[in-house]
């Protein structure tokens, strides 16, 4: 895949806690890595938004059911 370089202004914080978890120590790998996420989630989303227009919203036993399955649901 074809590869640019741009330039970004981030906190030096969050710079300095990323280098120590980032793969054999590639921060370019880790930014890649989490904006490819960043983008897959944004298309989730929209994903979801398209469908929660196209069918309505999800039924609260089904969700129930759903939260169950997942061990989301609420134990009390």
């Amino acid at each position: 895949m074809p590869k640019v370089t741009r330039s970004f202004t981030l906190d030096a914080e969050v710079v300095e806690a990323a280098a120590e978890i980032a793969p054999h120590g590639n921060l370019s790998r880790l930014v890649n890595e989490a904006l490819a996420r960043e983008v897959k989630l944004a298309n989730h989303r929209r994903f979801v938004d398209d469908l929660l227009e196209e069918v309505g919203p999800i039924p609260p036993e089904v969700q129930a059911d759903i939260d169950a399955q997942l061990g989301l649901s609420d134990p009390r």
